[in-house]
Formats: structure tokens, sequence, C-alpha cells
């Protein structure tokens, strides 16, 4: 019993200081018109270098919203056509973590979007992905050695993927040109433990009552996958 209790008293320190915590912060604005609610994780008590991660993962959530928010602010919507509609300009900004550790994270995003008199919303997938070492966001061509051909590989195994799915043939072309080897394409993604995840947003690969499309890579099916990535790919959540 003594020897149980040492060994937990060894484990759970070191459990505790390998897991690297955040906490949820929240943003709001509202108006006779518009509304705006984004959700977006925080380290909690964050050291330096953590501090550097949260400004930047802010930084990227004001970035989607921030100039649609402008726009809200200067429309001119009588109270009149305020009260007919249905729904004020809205937008809700999401998220789930993939990856959070105390050297990289790697966040999906998902944006809502209403417009009023608008006759559906739309939804679009951002993938946020950051080196707190090096105080850096991670982008796609980060993650493969020079000279790898990603995009292609990535677009084969999209595409094969999607058009699977696509049991009447009828998204071939929509398809092949929203997933084709082009980084504005493919280059919302997230990774964890053995999976790339590449997001397509609403009409990118299929029409939007079909809804946001995810295609799952298994790492060990690209080649290319840079030291250092292969490691920190294999932890998370």
């Amino acid at each position: 019993m003594l020897y149980r209790l040492l060994l937990l008293m060894f484990i759970l320190p070191s459990f505790a200081m390998a897991a690297a915590t955040y906490e949820t912060a929240h943003i709001e604005r509202h108006g006779n018109s518009y509304e705006v609610l984004a959700d977006y994780p925080q380290f909690k008590n964050p050291n330096a270098q953590e501090q550097k991660a949260n400004k930047s993962i802010k930084r990227f959530v004001h970035s989607l919203f921030d100039k649609d928010l402008k726009g809200f602010v200067a429309s001119k919507w009588s109270k009149e056509e305020i009260r007919e509609s249905a729904n004020p300009d809205s937008i809700e900004i999401s998220f789930n973590i993939v990856f959070w550790d105390e050297n990289r994270v790697s966040i999906y995003f998902e944006k809502y979007y209403f417009g009023m008199f608008a006759a559906h919303p739309v939804h679009n997938s951002y993938g946020f992905n950051y080196d707190i070492k090096n105080n850096k966001v991670i982008k796609l061509a980060d993650l493969f050695k020079p000279g790898t051909t990603y995009l292609k590989q990535i677009s084969d195994y999209c595409i094969k993927d999607l058009e699977g799915r696509d049991k009447g043939g009828e998204l071939t072309g929509w398809i092949k040109d929203g997933a084709s080897p082009k980084i504005k394409n493919l280059g919302e993604f997230t990774f964890n433990k053995n999976i790339l995840t590449i997001y397509f947003s609403d009409y990118q690969v299929a029409s939007g009552m079909t809804g946001l499309q995810k295609v799952e890579i298994p790492i060990e099916k690209l080649s290319g996958w840079k030291k250092g990535f292969d490691d920190q790919a294999r932890f998370g959540y």
C-alpha cells in the first residue's frame, strides 16, 4: 500500500506538469441589428511564451469577425426592417481542441454567419495551429520536408474520400475543383495523434445543405512528414 502511495506521489506531479490547461474566453458584441458571439481557448495561468500564444489565438479569432462586425455597425437598417427580420445580422464562433500542450496547439474553429433577411446561414471551418516555443503559426508546409509533394498527396486522398461519399456521382466536378492541390483549398487543417484533418467550408466541395465536410488522413499515408512533428503527432486528445 505504501509503495502504491509513493508511486502515485511520483507520477501525479509529473503528469500535472506535462498537462497544459486551458480556459474558455468569451467575446460578445451587440447592437440594435447585430450580435456577435465568440468562444476561444486560452492558456490558464500562462508563462511568458503561453501569453504570446494566448494573444495570437485571440488575434486570430478577431480576424474571423472584425471585418463583418464593422459592416454590421455601418448597416443602416430601419426600425421597421429590424422588427420584420426573423434574425439580426449574427455571427457565432465556436471551437474544439484537437491538440493542446506546452509546445503546440491545434484548434478547430467553426464560424456561423447569418445575415439579416438571408435565406439561410453560412458555415465556415478554420484550423489554427501554433508553435509555442518558436512563437509562430504552423502552416501546412511546415509539417513536411522541403520538396515534398504534400499538396498533391493531400488532394488525391481528399478527392478519393469525398467522391466515395458521393454515391450518385453528382459532385465529382465540385469536389475535384474544391479539393484540388492548392493551398487556398487545403489550408484549413488540424493535426493530432496520427491524423491530419483537412476542413472544407460550405459550398467548397458540396452544397450548403450537405453540411461542413472534413477528411481525416492517417499520417502514415503521407510521405515527407517532417521530423519533430512526427513525435508530437502521436500525443494529444
